[in-house]
């Protein structure tokens, strides 16, 4: 059962200019935590995103948490995913791996909010030189995280 589904709203391409920019929308399910190493809680997880009308990534992998001080942490994800693009990015390829890096803070419901970036890289582990994405995401909670 997941323990967590993230949704989030955010804009492509943050650094280009204004005309360059689309709305996306993002999903994440969290599994509860599967291993820790040291403070590093370790999830499996599942996503998509799109970007305006033309892109879509969809994937699956691994995520992982870092309390901070307080209720703050650090948050990062690594999945290998499918990338359907018309005008967006091309990698080259079918086969995206997206990472995704975040900072949050959990509240008193055990719910959290979330300001993260996201890249894309193709299957021969070319990364983008910039983040293609930076969202604000809401985290539901379903205990356990």
């Amino acid at each position: 059962m997941a323990a967590e589904v993230v949704l989030g709203l955010g804009q492509s391409n943050p650094g280009s200019d204004r005309h360059d920019r689309d709305l996306s929308v993002s999903a994440d399910i969290r599994s509860n935590t599967l291993a820790e190493l040291g403070p590093v809680g370790l999830r499996a997880g599942g996503g998509a995103v799109a970007d305006g009308i033309d892109e879509l990534w969809v994937g699956a992998g691994v995520t992982a948490e870092v309390p901070l001080a307080g209720s703050w942490f650090v948050e990062g994800s690594l999945m290998p995913g499918y990338y359907d693009f018309t005008d967006g990015v091309n990698t080259k390829d079918d086969l995206a791996m997206r990472t995704r890096l975040g900072l949050g803070v959990r509240l008193g419901t055990g719910d959290a909010v979330s300001l993260a970036l996201d890249n894309k890289a193709d299957s021969d582990g070319d990364w983008k030189s910039r983040p293609e994405r930076l969202g604000i995401q809401y985290h539901h909670s379903f205990g356990g995280y």
